[in-house]
């Protein structure tokens, strides 16, 4: 039986085969690169970011956030704008009092926004940039930097009549809701936001300016020496200094070498003056008006920082800087302080209003410098988490998600649609230009 000779291809069908398989896959090829490009279109290009901060509680929450953020943003290579209550944000770009909601809209319209980002998601500038958003065909980030139980009854008002009104249809357009710690986070998938649109991003801090270690002139010229206990005040920290100061009565302020030194951006309080002196140690308080300058080199040249309050939103910056200045924390025993402080072994907390806790505490602190040395390495370490490069880093991939979650979710449009939208966008950079 003869054998069946195997028929081999030809030199046509060979050269077929590969011009074939070539094409096929080189149009793969083109195709995942078309797409890749598209993905990331906007990280090729500057973003612009419109931010929005809430002239009624900008003073209370988020005015120091919003205008950091700004600036660690604009060094991240984003065109960053910042509007709103611009005399209450420090470091803001802009110098006009709170404007109107229309005129306001037609500024950040006549900015031609790539995303818009807007602080507390029941405040009225969350409800205009909802609609901005809306208008631009942008996605909308939010920014919640503060808590309800730490607000007046105004601001309760106000944020009950938010999401009576118009907190449903936030809700729906955020395609990011960025909050500063766990504890809004789970306050805000209380109130319906989508746990998939919810991310954590603490507050951040210049550790540059904070991590040298230097000499204070507020400090000398106060005659402050020794080891020194800071305490930074705030509007909300007086009950807790007066149990600090008691509890420093009791514990450190039997030494020579310590000194508690009270800081704040205001007048000293005679409340705390009058307790210092009623324990008999008012030679070793110290209360001091600080400036935005003062405060690296008070944390650099502190032995320890004491954090006492019950407000969050007061208290946040504290912890970042003493982070970044890489010092031991004596802190309120509260949620908040219990994530970072205690579970990462940056130092001791107390209840509030525990003057044996307290004076517990500092005693422990005081004797074991192995201890402090321990903390201070850690609070280096998260010190470098806390730096505005870095947190600047996780708002540009937030961002990016919006922005393809927007583009993802946004229907084709007409030609006459753009065409709409072109001349709409051109009458409001008209009407910016003459406001």
């Amino acid at each position: 039986m003869a054998k069946r000779e195997k028929v081999r291809p030809g030199a046509l069908e060979m050269w077929l085969w590969v011009c074939t398989h070539f094409w096929v896959h080189g149009i793969k090829f083109f195709v995942e690169m078309a797409l890749q490009e598209v993905r990331h279109s906007h990280m090729l290009k500057q973003l612009r970011i419109a931010m929005l901060a809430d002239p009624l509680s900008v003073g209370l929450r988020g005015g120091r956030h919003a205008a950091e953020l700004a600036v660690a943003l604009g060094q991240s290579g984003f065109d960053v704008r910042l509007f709103g209550a611009a005399k209450d944000l420090e470091r803001a770009r802009e110098s006009r009092n709170a404007p109107s909601a229309r005129t306001l809209g037609a500024q950040v319209l006549s900015f031609r926004p790539d995303v818009v980002v807007a602080y507390d998601s029941l405040s009225p500038v969350a409800w205009l940039g909802t609609k901005l958003s809306r208008r631009a065909n942008v996605p909308l980030v939010l920014i919640e930097a503060g808590d309800l139980d730490e607000a007046e009854w105004s601001q309760r008002s106000l944020k009950r009549v938010g999401a009576w009104m118009w907190g449903r249809a936030v809700r729906k357009c955020a395609r990011a809701v960025i909050a500063l710690d766990d504890q809004i986070r789970e306050r805000l998938q209380l109130e319906g936001f989508a746990s998939e649109t919810l991310f954590v991003v603490p507050h951040g801090v210049e550790r540059a300016r904070f991590a040298e270690i230097r000499s204070s002139p507020l400090y000398a010229r106060h005659a402050v020496k020794g080891r020194i206990l800071l305490a930074p005040a705030t509007r909300q920290s007086s009950a807790g200094l007066e149990v600090l100061i008691q509890a420093f009565s009791r514990s450190l302020g039997q030494r020579p070498d310590w000194t508690l030194a009270i800081a704040g951006s205001g007048s000293p309080s005679m409340d705390l003056i009058a307790c210092a002196q009623r324990m008999g140690i008012g030679a070793n308080v110290h209360l001091l008006t600080a400036s935005e300058e003062d405060w690296p080199a008070l944390y650099g040249s502190a032995t320890l920082v004491a954090i006492v309050g019950e407000a969050p939103s007061a208290t946040r910056v504290a912890l970042a800087r003493a982070c970044a200045a890489g010092k031991g924390i004596l802190a309120s025993d509260l949620p908040e302080h219990r994530a970072w402080i205690q579970e990462r072994s940056l130092g001791l907390l107390a209840p509030a209003d525990s003057l044996t806790a307290w004076a517990a505490n500092l005693e422990v602190a005081a004797r074991d410098p192995q201890l402090r040395s321990a903390w201070s390495e850690r609070a280096s370490q998260v010190g470098l988490e806390l730096d505005w490069r870095q947190v600047a880093a996780r708002f540009q991939e937030i961002f990016q998600g919006a922005l393809e979650l927007q583009a993802a979710s946004a229907p084709r449009r007409s030609t006459g649609e753009r065409s709409m939208d072109q001349g709409a966008s051109e009458a409001a950079q008209e009407k910016a230009r003459t406001a």
